[in-house]
């Protein structure tokens, strides 16, 4: 399926699409590791079920898409959804069922390739801490939610020490967010936020026993020890460490922590 590709080519986003390239995504650059949607499912699926709960949404767009993996996790449940993402390498090495669904785009600069009023809600997850401007990608988002849709913005608040992405350059604090979504024309809706990371939390527990599962699945020979600190210690980077890491990090990530934050906004036009 042809990728549809809305790029300029200009130096500036040359210079994005080398940074956002194979070494980021699989080439152990960032704090990615395995980009794959064997392991991705296992947080991806449990986060659509959620939003899908909580907004029942009919049509969804993710910014930030990267590889696409959210995309076709809602559209496993039946959800329409679509995704932007800088990098033209992730949407190349995306499922080939959902390739058609994504669309390779500046954010910060480039309008989105979608009608006014289209979208019941839109999806921000681990992405504002990449960009440098924020005015211009929140006014297209307004232009393509409907009246009363929600946006969703999942953001780290604090710069870790173990964080080795240097695309993270826009990290704050909870309040800064709502400032600049208010600004924007999007208000906070602290209700709908706790209900939403409530719901991501216990869909998490649901899913354990898949992940038990794929946990026993990759360690076949390899039984672990009865310490999980000298078992880790053991593993060291293997594949099985990086699948409990991921698992682990996302689990603790959506049920609270100091930080990250996900939150809830809906567009209002009255401001």
């Amino acid at each position: 399926m042809a990728v549809l590709n809305f790029m300029a080519e200009n130096n500036l986003i040359k210079e994005k699409q080398k940074l956002y390239g194979f070494n980021y995504f699989d080439g152990g650059a960032a704090n990615y590791s395995l980009y794959n949607w064997q392991i991705y499912a296992l947080y991806m699926k449990p986060i659509a079920l959620a939003i899908s709960k909580v907004f029942r949404p009919k049509c969804v767009l993710d910014i930030g898409c990267a590889k696409g993996f959210l995309v076709k996790a809602f559209q496993k449940i039946g959800i329409e959804a679509f995704g932007v993402d800088i990098s033209k390498y992730a949407i190349s090495n995306s499922p080939s069922l959902i390739r058609d669904r994504l669309y390779i785009l500046d954010i910060e600069t480039q309008p989105q390739p979608f009608p006014d009023n289209y979208f019941d809600l839109a999806c921000a997850i681990e992405v504002f801490e990449h960009l440098k401007e924020f005015n211009f990608v929140l006014k297209e988002i307004a232009r393509v939610l409907k009246s009363g849709g929600y946006v969703i913005l999942a953001t780290p608040t604090r710069k870790i020490k173990k964080d080795q992405d240097i695309t993270h350059i826009n990290i704050h604090n909870k309040n800064f967010w709502i400032k600049l979504m208010k600004k924007n024309k999007f208000i906070l809706d602290t209700q709908l936020t706790h209900q939403l990371n409530k719901e991501i939390a216990k869909q998490f527990r649901q899913k354990r026993e898949l992940f038990y599962r794929t946990v026993n699945d990759q360690l076949k020979n390899k039984p672990p020890n009865s310490w999980v600190a000298k078992f880790l210690t053991k593993l060291g980077g293997s594949k099985i460490c990086k699948l409990i890491r991921i698992w682990l990090a996302y689990y603790y990530y959506v049920r609270g922590g100091k930080n990250h934050v996900n939150l809830v906004f809906e567009k209002n036009n009255f401001l």
